[in-house]
Parts: structure tokens; sequence; C-alpha cells
């Protein structure tokens, strides 16, 4: 996969492409039928893949929503998908540009697509004034083709990366995991942490919640962490510590069958099932208590998802 930087009237794409158009945030079930279907009139085209995008730390867009994954996440994820290209963009280098020239000069002429496929809700053009249906127009005027994935939807919902959002925000990964096709994940670099896990016989992790990310409701969760030595069943607290003095609110986790050190290296986290509530506890021994059971709790949650398939 090559990223490339797009910036209008100075950057030529290298081909002709099919070229999938979105936001991507999460690379959900909906995504992944886009750039299924675009990797489908691609292959048959006999030309790459190619998507069109803009930085998941891009404030202009959807100003109000909390980001699923960073940049980086949405790049692995896409380039796993089988792209070729990924023409990256800052809102503000397009945003005053008319829907029809951005159709036909930054998407036809100068990244040339060959082909465009957009989902139904796709806008474009200064104001957000061009949709899926005008697309299809430009593209059609100059000879090109634009293809529209039309909604789409799981177990009855439509599939957004707004549902997405609204499952993670009330604690329901398991069903957020069924939207995006894999369990929701943060990840980052280890740092130090308090070390209080550590004395009471469950020593944790601490990774930094990025600035703009969706942050899950506090609460432990059963997770499967990944690090370099491996992946490994976990248990993950996000809250602020009750028990212990408030601290601002993070992620702290417990691998289980894990020693080692983790520290300054990256891991990921990814949230299998919410099992209660973070509440306080009246003495340490009631806290060590219950960490057991959610520990045995996780395990099984872990074992579960393995014989289901990771899925």
């Amino acid at each position: 996969m090559e990223l490339i930087t797009y910036v209008p009237g100075k950057t030529l794409a290298p081909a002709d492409t099919v070229l999938a158009l979105g936001f991507f945030d999460g690379v959900h079930l909906g995504h992944r039928a886009l750039l299924a279907l675009a990797a489908e009139k691609a292959h048959s085209l006999g030309l790459p893949l190619g998507v069109f995008t803009f930085p998941a730390e891009d404030r202009m867009m959807k100003k109000s929503a909390l980001r699923l994954y960073d940049t980086p996440r949405k790049l692995s994820l896409l380039a796993s998908l089988g792209v070729d290209y990924i023409y990256m963009c800052e809102l503000s280098a397009v945003a005053h540009i008319s829907a029809e020239e951005f159709a036909t000069r930054c998407l036809a002429a100068e990244l040339r697509a060959a082909v465009t496929v957009c989902g139904f809700n796709y806008r474009f053009g200064h104001g957000a004034e061009g949709d899926a249906d005008a697309l299809m127009r430009y593209m059609r005027a100059i000879g090109r083709e634009s293809v529209t994935l039309p909604p789409m939807y799981h177990e009855g919902e439509l599939l957004s990366s707004s549902a997405v959002r609204a499952h993670l925000l009330a604690g329901e990964v398991a069903l957020a995991a069924g939207m995006l096709g894999t369990p929701y994940a943060l990840s980052g670099v280890v740092e130090n942490g308090d070390g209080r896990g550590k004395t009471l016989g469950f020593p944790t992790v601490n990774i930094p919640l990025a600035e703009n990310r969706l942050v899950l409701p506090s609460g432990v969760y059963a997770t499967a962490t990944r690090t370099d030595a491996g992946e490994f069943p976990s248990v993950t607290n996000v809250g602020t510590c009750p028990t212990f003095g408030e601290r601002s609110i993070h992620a702290e986790t417990h691998l289980c069958a894990f020693s080692g050190n983790l520290y300054e290296q990256e891991i990921e986290i990814r949230f299998l099932s919410r099992l209660r509530d973070e509440q306080v506890f009246s003495s340490k021994e009631m806290l060590i208590k219950q960490i057991n059971v959610d520990k045995n709790k996780a395990m099984e949650v872990y074992k579960a998802w393995q014989e289901a398939g990771r899925s």
C-alpha cells in the first residue's frame, strides 16, 4: 500500500484507479462492503484500488464526533483489506471547492478515478452540496463511472460509525464488535502507573487515552491484549479507581497468565465484553476477591471468543 498526501492542483495520481470515497472511521462492515465492491470493480477493469479519505485527527471533519480510531489504526485496517493507494487529504484543502469541480478536477483529473465508489449518504464539495446522485451525474458527463453502495444493516440496524459509537458509549462492546467485524480496540505505548496493581498481586499496564478518541464508559471489561510476546486474555478497568481516591479516567489492564515487563512497548487492547460497573470497595481484601472473579470471567470470555472464531 502506498500513502500519498493529496493537495489540489499539486498532486497527480500515479495510475488510473477505482477510487473508494469516505472517512472510514472504524472501518466497519459497511465500509468493508464498500471496499469489497470497489475491489471487485477494480479487478474486473484490471485497475488498482484506491481510497480517498481524511486524517482521523482532522478537526474540521465531523467536529462533534469522537473518533473510533486514530489515523495509523485506520491505515492499517485499510491496508489489510487490499488497498493499493490511499490518498490522504486535509478537509481545509478542498472545503472551498464546488462539488462539480471536486468531482471532475480533484477525483477524475488529478486522482485519476476511472470509477468512484461511495456510500448512499456520501457528501462532498463546498458546504457539502454534492451527494451520491450528483457524483454519478458529474462522472457520467465526463465519460467516467460512479457506483453507490445502498444502505446496509446489521441485525436490523443501519450500519454506520454513529451506530458503532452509540453502542460503545453505552458499554455494549459486543454489539459494536458485530458492526465493526472485529472487537473495538485501543492501542498505545505502555506508560508508568502508580504500581498499585502489583501490590495487590495483579500487576497492570496503563496506556494513554488519546484526545478526541471515544472513551468507553467506566467499568470492567474482558479484553484480549496483544503484545510483542503474543496475545493474552486480560481484564481492563476503564475509570478513575475510586477505591483508592479518584484519578483522571484511564485504562488499566491486567494480563492473565503473563509475567514480564511491558513498559514502553506498543500494545493493543481488544474489548470483548463488559463485565460490570466500576465500584468502590470497603477494603483491599474485598477488591482482591472481586478481581479474582473478574479475572476468571475474563478468561472464560476469551476462551469462548477463540472457540467462536474470534469474530
